[in-house]
């Protein structure tokens, strides 16, 4: 009855969707650009990599294969039910949102209903744990979910830590920083638990004005533990999974217990072949005369400018190029002009990769996996994830792309996708999604502000210049910079399959 019940329950969600209609939009004198429309890309020249063919939508029956919530998505490529098929799963940030009904940070499974060399693809459900009640950790199959407190989605990694033959289920989280663990089993995957590390968050002061103004491989710094994400993989060539954390800084934590009891070492910067940290861009004045200037201190301390350029990266661990050693693939925000959608990292053979008596692990500088012909934005949206997999069964490498793209009245928005939201203002807010409450709220709040202006009797600008709420200010915080011309907008994860050829 429960099943039914979530089966009529998705259906009418679907249903709700249907202007997702994603063919181009063609009006009396106007063709409105959708979204497989893309610049002509470029691929970077790296030898034994996958040349990527232009992104496509993956479609569902009528409509985008989708995560929604705030948007996020967080692709990845498993065999969920067992029946050989590679299935879909879409992690989220802010499930259920979208229907007021907020349930945490799950993971949106689309089964294969075709084959391995032409996926195709139904109905979602979100995925859950395992049910049994013949094994100690007793499971009801609950809906499996991470604990995160923004910006981050449910971002799926397989890996098995502890050498049982199950692949495990991983993911980071933002704060406060742990990696949540969920075992793989016969029945499924167990409870999450918090994969274990030499240090713990808990030990975090966060009273002390130092606490966002320590390095990000200080285990007593914020910056050490906030935005967690993570990726595994044997980078030290001893039999047992290691883990890349990003974040601040992308970072290597060395598997310092065994391939069947996993225990993590100190979070490390990565460095490249010139000692300089892994970065996907460089800080700009702007940037550095402003945010992270300690003459803009607060009760926390001024914070450190990340080593990697963002405080808010996103490793993914690949053999990319086929050489036998292990690649990175960084994404981020990609929220401000000049942003790189996938930065590359490559990684060096022996002796080349670990140096010196520490055994360093050294990479080449990053590089744009793919650029815009035309030098401008790569690809629509923010908040890229990505996923490496043999999407269609040739025996060469896709990648899959999750974006957290908006759309209008539920319909893709090429206008708004293609512009950097620092720019539109739009970014993290989903006006679509307001309760009355909210809306009351944020009217209550313009009224106010405009006549505490009138009694003033001066203009905005000059309120604003006093740091006084102005009605433009309460429009742009809950709209963005065009009002309530966004107040049908809502950010949706779609997600691109580019087809690697050889």
């Amino acid at each position: 009855m429960k099943k039914a019940i979530l089966t009529v329950n998705l259906l009418l969600f679907i249903i709700s969707q249907q202007t997702h209609a994603q063919s181009i939009i063609k009006n009396k004198n106007k063709i409105t650009l959708g979204p497989n429309d893309f610049p002509e890309l470029i691929n970077a020249n790296i030898p034994g990599a996958p040349k990527l063919g232009k992104p496509q939508l993956i479609m569902s029956d009528s409509l985008p294969v989708m995560s929604e919530g705030h948007g996020w998505a967080a692709p990845a490529v498993y065999d969920w039910n067992g029946d050989g098929k590679k299935d879909l799963l879409i992690g989220e940030f802010g499930s259920g949102v979208e229907i007021k009904r907020h349930f945490g940070h799950g993971i949106r499974i689309y089964l294969n209903v075709g084959t391995n060399e032409t996926p195709q693809y139904n109905d979602f459900h979100y995925a859950k744990g395992a049910y049994s009640e013949d094994i100690n950790d007793y499971t009801s199959g609950a809906l499996l979910s991470i604990h995160t407190f923004c910006c981050l989605a449910f971002t799926p990694r397989f890996a098995d830590l502890n050498g049982d033959g199950y692949e495990d289920l991983l993911s980071g989280q933002y704060t406060p920083g742990y990696i949540t663990w969920f075992r793989g089993s016969e029945y499924g995957f167990l409870p999450g638990l918090k994969l274990e590390e030499i240090y713990n968050s808990n030990s975090v002061n966060r009273t002390l004005p130092s606490v966002f103004s320590l390095p990000s491989d200080n285990p007593e710094s914020m910056n050490y533990w906030m935005y967690s994400s993570a990726a595994f993989g044997d980078f030290d060539d001893d039999g047992d999974q290691d883990m890349i954390v990003g974040g601040s800084a992308i970072r290597f934590s060395e598997n310092i217990g065994t391939k069947f009891k996993p225990l993590f070492g100190k979070r490390e910067i990565l460095l490249d072949v010139n000692g300089d940290p892994l970065k996907i861009k460089e800080i700009s004045k702007e940037e550095l005369t402003k945010a992270y200037n300690p003459v803009y201190k607060d009760q926390f301390g001024y914070m450190l400018p990340p080593p990697s350029g963002s405080k808010s990266t996103v490793p993914y661990v690949v053999d990319w190029d086929g050489d036998g050693v292990l690649d990175i693939l960084v994404t981020s925000p990609f929220m401000n002009e000049g942003a790189v959608a996938i930065t590359f990292f490559r990684g060096l053979n022996f002796p080349k990769r670990m140096t010196n008596e520490k055994k360093e692990l050294r990479f080449e500088p990053g590089i744009p996996l793919f650029w815009a012909k035309n030098k401008e934005k790569e690809f629509p949206g923010t908040w890229i994830n990505v996923c490496v997999a043999d999407w269609n069964n040739d025996g060469v490498n896709d990648l899959l792309i999750g974006t957290n793209v908006p759309t209008l009245n539920g319909i893709f928005n090429h206008e708004l996708a293609w512009q950097w939201e620092a720019d539109t203002g739009i970014y993290k807010i989903n006006p679509a999604y307001y309760s009355d409450k909210e809306k009351k709220k944020i009217a209550k709040h313009i009224k106010n502000a405009e006549e505490f202006q009138k009694k003033l009797g001066i203009s905005e600008d000059e309120m604003e210049k006093r740091r006084f709420p102005t009605k433009r200010w309460y429009l742009k915080h809950y709209y963005g910079n065009a009002g309530y011309k966004n107040k049908a907008l809502a950010h949706k994860g779609y997600v691109y399959i580019m087809l690697g050829e050889k």
